[in-house]
């Protein structure tokens, strides 16, 4: 036997309709920054479209279900500086 342990590797697939909702709040977000309060600290994205702004995550998770939007199909973000695009690979050291 090796003595080298092999660690798998993870493939995470984001599904289609949350990575086009990433990709819009990731286009849109410069413009968020801004904007950024208690009452908007927390956006919601369907596709292209803005679902709305809220103070917790939960409260647009919530909308986004009211709206019979599938869980696979939208993205909420919290508006603060992001270095680095969601479905982007990044380099873990182990």
């Amino acid at each position: 036997m090796s003595s080298e342990t092999h660690v798998p590797e993870v493939v995470h697939v984001i599904p289609p309709g949350i990575r086009k909702s990433q990709e819009a709040f990731w286009r849109d977000l410069p413009q968020l920054l801004p904007t950024r309060s208690r009452k908007r600290e927390w956006v919601a994205y369907h596709g292209d479209e803005r679902v709305g702004f809220g103070r917790t995550r939960w409260e647009l998770c919530q909308e986004c279900l009211r709206r019979g939007i599938n869980d696979d199909e939208y993205y909420v973000g919290r508006i603060e500086p992001h270095w680095h695009a969601p479905w982007e690979e990044i380099d873990i050291d182990p």
